[in-house]
């Protein structure tokens, strides 16, 4: 158990004073990508966001979601939530495993707006609680990381509350909750520093690092102690160092990590997804999309590489194909989502429209799914499959009325086998369309209606006995 130590004490003694950190992401963040990004001067790491009261009442979350290795660390645990009680209660497993636990304050996807946490948590009187019981009961220091307000003045006094509840480190992204997606825009350095200047603990600086100088150049002109990179690591690894390293390269070491800390597939695609971003901007390679959605055990991810340092190899004036960091595609580099003066880079530009293969850009798609859920008011998921399938009818509301079960009165299926929860019938799907048939109605949990209801046979032709020669 380690020494209880808070603020710069903490940072010098257990941190050991880093300067590159590696963020918190959602699915992202397992400990294979932890450990490559290691590799490339990563001193700090952070777990994937986890929620608290899944983690501290599920076996089965906590073996998903928390693994770690002697090799990496120092490492933090980050949690996101809503209640004093339950941080307390998964911070009070996971301490053991950690150098510190970190409140997550600032994630601004929409998920975090349903549930109310994150940067979402809006009461400050709770999160000043949360803070305040960490720091009393745990054995080891509390961190917050959040975003900051269109105000600076109520970004200083974010700070200064979080720090007099008892934070020892503050992670402080320059941002507004509001500017995620196409609005992603700038950071706001001139905030960060002016929270490093009202605070005495150690604040972390994260937003527009995209390589090495702009980590240093973030540095001097913040004051911060450190910096953390998220998205940009995604697409280059080895973003905190000069390294010029190829795609096929860090994509054979995270498969080799892969083979020794498991990690799910769907986590490994999205990487690679990133890795190949800016390959995938060019007409000729978008088909490789289809073979990444292809890749579902880590032995096919070993074929791709082969595949696709073949076919990089034999692409001519691959040179001359260059990314949005100005190195050819070959090697990792970050993706640029915003000019200079803020406004957002088009979305794929070395790809025409009409190039590619399916003639929804995601820029389109995302315009779609909202208008479906501002339309409807469905959630995204369901608003997914009408995109998917515009003439299906996904809504219960929207089907044709059926029969429904007389209130009170139990209609059980005397078949033996159980009844559908959601059958007007209360019956299984045989006994449901036999009945259905003989009352001139349908059923929507077995998805048919009175029209096409067909007679059955009340026994099986199989078990009726042959008639008699002459009958």
């Amino acid at each position: 158990m380690l020494e209880r130590k808070r603020g710069y004490e903490f940072w010098r003694d257990v941190l050991k004073s880093p300067k590159f950190i590696l963020a918190p992401m959602v699915d992202q963040s397992e400990l294979a990508w932890r450990l490559l990004s290691r590799r490339y001067d990563a001193q700090v790491t952070f777990t994937p966001m986890m929620n608290s009261v899944l983690f501290s009442s599920d076996q089965t979350y906590r073996n998903k979601f928390l693994h770690t290795s002697p090799d990496d660390r120092p490492l933090v645990v980050q949690f996101c939530g809503t209640e004093p009680e339950s941080f307390l209660a998964a911070s009070s497993i996971a301490q053991h495993h950690c150098h510190a636990i970190d409140i997550n304050l600032g994630c601004p996807q929409n998920i975090a707006k349903r549930g109310k946490y994150g940067a979402y948590l809006e009461d400050w009187d709770v999160i000043k609680s949360i803070v305040e019981t960490l720091n009393r009961e745990l054995t080891i220091p509390v961190l917050c990381k959040f975003r900051v307000f269109d105000d600076v003045k109520r970004s200083c006094e974010f700070a200064k509350m979080l720090e007099a509840a008892g934070a020892s480190v503050l992670s402080v992204h320059g941002r507004t909750r509001e500017q995620k997606g196409p609005l992603s825009g700038l950071a706001d350095w001139s905030k960060i520093k002016a929270i490093k200047d009202c605070v005495s603990v150690p604040v972390v600086a994260n937003g527009n690092i995209l390589c090495l100088a702009d980590a240093e150049k973030c540095l001097s002109e913040t004051g911060a102690d450190a910096v953390m990179s998220a998205e940009g690591n995604l697409y280059n690894p080895a973003i905190f160092t000069n390294v010029q390293l190829k795609v096929t390269d860090c994509l054979r070491d995270y498969s080799a990590l892969v083979r020794q800390f498991p990690a799910p597939m769907s986590a490994v695609r999205a990487h690679v997804f990133k890795l190949c971003f800016h390959i995938l901007q060019f007409a000729q390679f978008i088909f490789l999309r289809g073979n990444i959605n292809q890749l579902f055990e880590i032995g096919h991810l070993d074929q791709f590489v082969v595949f696709l340092e073949d076919l990089l190899e034999k692409t001519k004036d691959i040179t001359s194909l260059k990314g949005d960091m100005g190195l050819d595609i070959r090697y990792c580099q970050a993706r640029v989502r915003c000019k200079p003066d803020g406004t957002p880079v088009e979305d794929t530009p070395k790809v025409p429209v009409e190039e590619r293969k399916d003639a929804f850009n995601r820029l389109d798609r995302k315009r779609a799914l909202t208008d479906i859920q501002e339309s409807t008011g469905l959630s995204r998921r369901l608003a997914k499959k009408i995109l998917r399938n515009p003439a299906k009818v996904f809504v219960a509301a929207d089907l044709p009325k059926v029969l429904a079960p007389p209130t009170g009165q139990s209609m059980a299926c005397g078949c033996g086998n159980p009844g559908g929860r959601r059958c007007v019938n209360l019956m299984c799907k045989t006994c449901c369309r036999r009945r259905s048939t003989e009352l001139g109605t349908g059923c929507y949990k077995h998805k048919y209606t009175a029209a096409n209801a067909t007679p059955i046979l009340s026994h099986s032709p199989l078990t009726e006995q042959a008639p008699a020669e002459g009958e």
